[in-house]
């Protein structure tokens, strides 16, 4: 009956990883996108892009603009803006009960602790926390 429990070890690795692209919202939810998306079911992530006239006219996507990811009852919003939108709102039945707007580096660690809750009982989502955590481990201790 001490503190609160103690993240384990690959969810202090993910955190990290996921800090470390933090600095650019486009090269973040990209990170997100692309090593989340593989692992985790497609209605999980959700990408809104905001093109420009440019981007519609050359057929690019264009920048994003807000990733979500939804875990149980649990969003994970981050919105581009400077500075980017951190939050996690808690949504049951198509209804926003309650937001909660967080400082990036603890919005990387709640979005990581609730992965690795998932990837205790999902098999893809353990693969997705191994994929995100391996090349971290090797940055951190190279």
């Amino acid at each position: 009956m001490g503190g609160p429990a103690e993240p384990a070890p690959d969810v202090l690795v993910l955190a990290a990883a996921l800090r470390m692209q933090r600095a650019d919202l486009d090269l973040y939810a990209g990170f997100l996108q692309n090593t989340l998306e593989v692992a985790l079911p497609p209605e999980l992530v959700t990408v809104e892009r905001a093109p420009s006239m440019a981007d519609r006219l050359r057929k690019r996507p264009g920048p994003v603009a807000q990733i979500a990811v939804t875990l149980g009852d649990r969003r994970y919003v981050l919105t581009g803006g400077s500075p980017p939108r951190a939050e996690i709102v808690h949504h049951v039945r198509g209804i926003d009960l309650d937001r909660t707007e967080l400082p990036l580096d603890a919005f990387a660690t709640a979005l990581a602790t609730a992965i690795g809750e998932r990837a205790a009982s999902d098999a893809r989502a353990a693969a997705a926390l191994a994929r995100l955590t391996d090349p971290a481990r090797q940055q951190l201790e190279g």
